[in-house]
């Protein structure tokens, strides 16, 4: 008797330690889902809020003139230029109001590619106010990969200004304002041969890849792609790599870098993540 009783009592003990296993892996499968439907929530709501800010600015209108005397520049004919940097000194002035410049094109040559998406997004007191933004014909049809990267399509662009006729427009937007750009260097590559005027007067350039490895322990991410730091920083959108997402994404990340790295902490009760 006392060897069957002695059975039972292991028996019931495996029973309730393989329940309580059991129920412990329900109970962290239910908080594994709760916690997923509340980030895909958080996420959709992110989302709705960087297209509220996207509708919230003012469009500027591009102007399209026949610009007779257009002729592309050479690239190594770019005045030399050097990236600013932010450290812990730099004043708040210097990411107050600025300009976040991007571009897509049908490829990596500055020389021998063509910008089929330019966009401008202004920032003034730390927030974005205003936009221009166009689309552009190349000179020749983009291939089926440019179009999976950015969606954008040669039927899209059949009917867009040359970017000869849109470029003037884009010089006088930027007039006086510091330049920031993810990847920086190859907008202004783009830029600078399609006649954009970045060079007549004084201005600071910003690269906020530059920044975003500074900021961000490269332990933490897997690369320091755009999309992939707006993920990090949870900002999430819609339309990415597109001209005028990417822009505002960027201008989003610079802004709030630099209160990162100048610990001016102050001016998040004033400016949320996404200025709504």
């Amino acid at each position: 008797m006392d060897f069957v009783f002695l059975l039972l009592i292991i028996s019931i003990i495996i029973y309730i330690v393989h329940k309580s296993k059991k129920d412990s892996k329900t109970e962290q499968q239910k908080q594994e889902k709760e916690y997923q439907e509340k980030r895909k929530q958080r996420i959709e709501e992110i989302k709705l809020s960087f297209n509220n800010t996207l509708n919230a600015m003012d469009i500027k209108t591009v102007n399209i003139k026949n610009n007779t005397d257009y002729i592309k520049k050479i690239l190594k004919e770019i005045p030399e230029y050097k990236f600013s940097q932010i450290t812990k000194k730099t004043s708040k002035q210097i990411f107050k109001d600025f300009i976040v410049l991007d571009v897509e094109t049908t490829g990596l040559s500055s020389k021998n590619d063509d910008i089929i998406e330019i966009s401008a997004i202004k920032f003034k007191n730390y927030a974005p106010t205003e936009y221009m933004t166009t689309l552009v014909k190349p000179k020749k049809e983009i291939s089926e990969e440019v179009t999976k990267i950015n969606n954008i399509t040669n039927e899209m662009l059949q009917n867009c200004p040359n970017i000869s006729e849109v470029i003037d427009s884009f010089s006088e937007f930027i007039k006086g304002f510091n330049i920031v750009g993810y990847n920086l260097e190859f907008d202004l590559k783009f830029l600078y041969v399609n006649n954009l005027d970045l060079f007549s007067e004084k201005r600071k350039f910003y690269d906020v890849l530059e920044l975003a490895r500074k900021v961000i322990n490269p332990d933490y991410i897997k690369n320091y792609k755009l999309t992939t730091v707006c993920e990090y920083a949870n900002l999430y959108r819609d339309n990415a790599h597109r001209a005028l997402s990417d822009a505002l994404a960027t201008g989003i990340l610079f802004r709030d870098f630099c209160i990162e790295k100048t610990e001016n902490y102050e001016l998040r009760e004033t400016n949320t993540f996404i200025n709504e």
